[in-house]
């Protein structure tokens, strides 16, 4: 909450009993006396919000001078405040290209709480049409009206609520000229690429310069780009634009050591909230996400011996998602239609991951020994079943046109079919840890490894990883916008 001391006293088992045992840290040096600790970030002062969990060992010397020692792992529930509302609020519309956009300033509140994140959303002439989410000012809200007033409000949210809004009132005017000439010039060498057991390319013959009239389209700004990775305990982990609404927080209990994992992230429409879904059919909405859609996931009595959940998508509309199984079932909730499933079918391999078609009139599975299945209008365009793998595939990603898909390997090699394009892989890099999960991003893709990192092979901007981080359990899932 910005100021208030927090911790947690615990008591060991086993009891220490030597006056000589010191707290080790992971790091392997010596913090203090066991009667006496504050961790990292556990004293009065902003808290933590991720690091909840926090492992160390008391370790003392024998006779024979061999360090003697116990691990534990204290776990420090976070609580504060909501942060109060923002402040200085401020509105102010411009015109690009013939599309309205407003940029909304203000002054995050006198205690922001820990790490806040800012939502701006339309309240009139339609509620929620439009939005825009941050960790900070300013916050630009684009393809609105020209000629229209709009009144927006501005929240601010952390892990313990949201403030009350603040409203301000913004008038989009009209549209400039926009078409102008501009020199295209198009490189005069010819571009080639090999065909490998990870990738399909094209040759491109060389074109001359040519000067043609263009409209000028507005950028994406950076703003509107970012992405989530979330732990397999449920914690998760915002960069760029993309804010953090909530946690699963699996680990909190005996939930996480009994088997429960944290397996799927799937953002809101608005991205301002999203859907978490473990391995045993539990659907956890934050922020926007609609919580109403046929319950809170499945029952246990839902999922036969040996099932686990394995995914969650949504639909286009944000008002349902499937939630797919590794049986290759799908299991429909809200406006989610069910197209089919591998039900009651033997597998070669589980199905590691399921996504819908970017119309949301079907969906795609894939099996870990690379097998496609298409329901719907997903299109069959290609599989890596029956072929020598390296590594087992991990995550499935349609093109916008759903003309085309890249499967990801664990060891980080793409297999590119249809019209997708291969932009790169890491199946020749030597990685820390095994390619967890990937999803669409610009105009590529972006995948995420067990330990945190990411690798990005788009035209978006690398936004942060966790890879140079101690994270207290792996990550399991990545999602993206922008």
């Amino acid at each position: 909450d910005g100021g208030t001391t927090w911790g947690r006293t615990t008591t060991l088992t086993p009891t220490p009993t030597n006056s000589d045992w010191l707290v080790q840290a992971s790091q392997g040096r010596f913090l203090t006396d066991y009667n006496s600790v504050l961790f990292p970030g556990t004293g009065p002062g902003p808290a933590p919000r991720a690091l909840t969990a926090f492992p160390f060992a008391l370790a003392a010397p024998t006779a024979s001078g061999v360090l003697s020692q116990h691990m534990y792992v204290i776990s420090v529930p976070v609580t504060g405040l909501a942060p109060a509302p923002p402040s200085g609020v401020t509105a102010a519309a411009s015109v690009t290209a013939g599309v309205g956009q407003a940029t909304i300033s203000f002054t995050p509140g006198a205690d922001s709480g820990i790490n806040p994140t800012f939502l701006v959303r339309e309240v009139a002439p339609v509620a929620g049409a439009h939005t825009a989410i941050g960790g900070a000012s300013p916050l630009v809200v684009g393809a609105l009206a020209n000629n229209t007033a709009y009144r927006f409000e501005v929240t601010a949210s952390n892990h313990a609520g949201t403030s009350a809004p603040v409203t301000v009132n913004v008038s989009v005017g009209s549209p400039p000229s926009t078409t102008t000439t501009v020199p295209t010039t198009v490189p005069t060498t010819a571009t080639t690429s090999t065909t490998s057991t990870t990738s399909t390319t094209s040759t491109t013959a060389a074109t001359p310069p040519s000067t043609s009239t263009t409209t000028i389209a507005p950028l994406v700004p950076i703003a509107a780009t970012g992405y989530w990775m979330l732990g397999s305990d449920g914690l998760v982990y915002p960069f760029g634009a993309a804010g953090n609404p909530g946690d699963a927080s699996l680990a909190i209990g005996a939930g996480f050591a009994s088997g429960l994992r944290a397996v799927d992230l799937e953002p809101s429409r608005d991205r301002a909230g999203y859907w978490i879904v473990d391995n045993r059919g539990t659907v956890h909405a934050r922020g926007t996400a609609r919580g109403d859609l046929g319950g809170a996931g499945l029952t246990s009595a839902q999922l036969a011996t040996g099932e686990q959940v394995t995914a969650l998508s949504g639909t286009p509309t944000g008002d349902g998602y499937w939630i797919f199984t590794n049986r290759g079932r799908a299991i429909p909730k809200g406006d989610a239609r069910h197209f089919g499933d591998m039900s009651g079918t033997p597998l070669n391999g589980p199905v590691l991951d399921s996504i819908p078609t970017p119309s949301g009139n079907g969906y795609y599975m894939v099996g870990s020994d690379g097998g496609i299945f298409a329901f719907g209008d997903a299109a069959f365009l290609g599989s890596m079943g029956g072929q020598r793998l390296n590594q087992p595939v991990q995550s499935l990603v349609p093109t916008v046109t759903n003309r085309g898909y890249w499967l990801v390997a664990s060891d980080g090699g793409i297999f590119a079919f249809g019209d997708a394009v291969f932009r790169g892989s890491m199946g020749s890099v030597r990685l820390n840890r095994p390619v967890t999960g990937m999803v669409r991003f610009g105009n590529g893709y972006l995948m995420v490894g067990e330990d945190g990192g990411i690798f990005s092979f788009s035209d978006r901007p690398f936004l942060g990883s966790l890879g140079d981080l101690v994270i207290p359990n792996p990550i399991a899932a990545v999602a993206a916008f922008g």
